[in-house]
């Protein structure tokens, strides 16, 4: 799920239903996930749980 929200902010997408929506479109998306596209609802969750470890990578990156 990390991969997924690297991949998404580094192509511009921060909103949780355009990482959802690239799952259909974008072939290096569909790479990362396996061609098994999380929903928003899901990729949200993993972004409260971890918000303090991502916020921490994001800044070192």
């Amino acid at each position: 799920m990390l991969a997924v929200l690297i991949y998404g902010y580094s192509h511009g997408y921060t909103s949780r239903r355009k990482l959802e929506r690239l799952g259909v479109r974008d072939a290096g998306f569909r790479m990362i996930v396996e061609d098994e596209t999380p929903d928003h609802a899901t990729i949200a969750r993993f972004w409260r749980k971890h918000l303090a470890d991502v916020q921490v990578l994001f800044t070192e990156v």
